[in-house]
């Protein structure tokens, strides 16, 4: 299922990725749509050097089924999560992963609500502070 917030993402992704091909495999947001996206990705002719997923549960079916088809992570593709769960810390390899700074959330979120229910205005879109925390399931792109 794709929502909002996954359109969102593949947006901002594609708009600051202009010398990159990006493709996009729709899957679920569980283990098994990690697993999945990269049995779609096997299919093709050629891997990608990365792969992103919409999140860190995503990201480990990828992992497993990337290990299951014997493809190194990162050697052959580096792969990364979103979410920076707790086993990100301690998968192996340890996943690269974006991390929303969560307190941010609530504090950045309160006041367009409170303000959408007092004056009936519609809350806009807000940005919010991530981090990279970079692990052992990427490296450097390779040299075209």
């Amino acid at each position: 299922m794709v929502n909002n917030r996954i359109v969102a993402r593949i947006d901002a992704i594609k708009s600051v990725a202009e010398e990159c091909d990006v493709l996009f495999h729709p899957v679920t947001m569980d283990v098994a749509g990690g697993a999945n996206g990269v049995t779609d990705m096997a299919a093709q002719s050629q891997l990608p050097i990365a792969t992103l997923c919409l999140s860190d549960v995503q990201a480990l079916g990828a992992l497993f089924e990337l290990m299951r088809l014997g493809i190194s992570v990162p050697k052959d593709m580096s792969i990364m999560g979103f979410d920076n769960l707790e086993w990100s810390a301690v998968s192996t390899p340890g996943l690269t992963s974006i991390k929303l700074l969560a307190a941010d959330m609530g504090v950045k979120a309160s006041d367009p609500i409170v303000d959408w229910l007092k004056s009936s205005q519609r809350a806009e879109p807000l940005a919010l502070d991530a981090e990279i925390v970079v692990r052992g399931s990427t490296q450097s792109p390779k040299k075209l």
